[in-house]
């Protein structure tokens, strides 16, 4: 975890070599045990465990995974937050910055990375008897890069449909 430095209160060496000692003994004050899971397939919530001693709000950043960079998504004093407006079947990857008291120090929890659920199948179609005692389903595949197969369920039998 990564300790930057902002600002310092005062401008002399002692002081500043003082600021930066306290800044490394708190570092485990600002530890947080970050957690995702999904139920949907446009939001992700995140968890994670609350920092004690200079925590004054967490900011939580996120990108897809294909991404170079993370985005800030929003801030909290709380310790759960839901991202929302995500694609389906995406994979994401998220942390979580405290933020210190006087707005000078930022530790980051290490990423965590989570999917997004797939969406539903669409434009489910039963077409007729082809003759010989088969039918044909068309079906329009949910979008996004954790896609994989599509299952269906006749009874109490299942076949899958790789994509």
């Amino acid at each position: 975890m990564p300790l930057e430095v902002l600002a310092l209160s005062s401008a002399t060496a002692e002081s500043a070599d003082f600021e930066i000692a306290k800044k490394i003994e708190n570092l485990l004050d600002f530890y947080v045990n970050l957690k995702a899971n999904s139920d949907t397939s446009s939001s992700i919530k995140l968890s994670w465990t609350k920092a004690s001693g200079y925590a004054s709000k967490y900011e939580i950043y996120y990108k897809k995974n294909s991404a170079t960079s993370y985005s800030l998504y929003g801030s909290t004093t709380s310790t759960t937050y839901t991202i929302s407006s995500l694609s389906g079947a995406t994979k994401y990857n998220f942390y979580v910055r405290t933020i210190g008291r006087a707005n000078t120090n930022f530790i980051s929890s290490s990423p965590v990375t989570w999917y997004t659920l797939p969406s539903k199948p669409t434009n489910f179609k039963v077409l007729c008897d082809d003759g010989q005692g088969r039918i044909k389903i068309q079906w329009t595949q949910p979008t996004g890069d954790a896609f994989d197969d599509v299952d269906l369920c006749i009874g109490n039998s299942t076949t899958t449909f790789s994509n």
